[in-house]
């Protein structure tokens, strides 16, 4: 769990991550979260803060995918 604070906002948030076999030398890595968000942010549109959490753990994850790869294929794998 974690928890950041600026004055009059406070976020808190649990994630979950697993990994799973998905087929002969892979592996799936299923990530969940949750969130509150109170304050001045909270007063953010509901819409516009899903699509933007939604759109930057998608960046986070092409990232990451991007980076696992290279690092796989510069390891000879």
């Amino acid at each position: 769990r974690r928890r950041a604070t600026a004055p009059g906002t406070s976020v808190e948030m649990q994630p979950q991550i697993a990994m799973e076999e998905a087929s002969a030398g892979r592996v799936r890595l299923r990530w969940t979260a949750e969130s509150v968000v109170e304050g001045t942010i909270a007063a953010v549109g509901r819409r516009l803060k899903k699509e933007a959490a939604r759109r930057l753990t998608e960046m986070f994850w092409k990232e990451f995918a991007r980076r696992a790869e290279a690092h796989h294929v510069r390891a000879g794998r």
